[in-house]
């Protein structure tokens, strides 16, 4: 996750987010809701793809807050039922 701050060049965001977004989960939304703020055009459009395709997986911790916060903050990128509808998912409630 360190690797994806701003202060590092732009080929090193992109490769710590490509090895992030690879592992799911918690994990990859986290990462890519950080990039969010990124300089990079094409990397927080990236992200925001990310966060559009993210599901919880299968052997995640249900009702963890910070999914619910994390989908929050990525609000814009959804329609108010399929936002409802991922939080479900993860066992968030809204």
């Amino acid at each position: 996750m360190e690797r994806t701050g701003s202060e590092w060049p732009r080929h090193v965001r992109v490769g710590a987010f490509r090895l992030l977004d690879a592992r799911g989960g918690i994990v990859a939304l986290r990462a890519a809701v950080g990039l969010f703020e990124d300089p990079d055009t094409k990397l927080r459009t990236w992200a925001a793809q990310s966060v559009q395709r993210w599901h919880p997986s299968p052997d995640g911790r249900r009702g963890d807050a910070e999914v619910g916060e994390l989908l929050d903050r990525s609000r814009h990128l959804f329609s108010d039922y399929v936002l409802r509808r991922r939080k479900w998912e993860a066992g968030v409630d809204s």
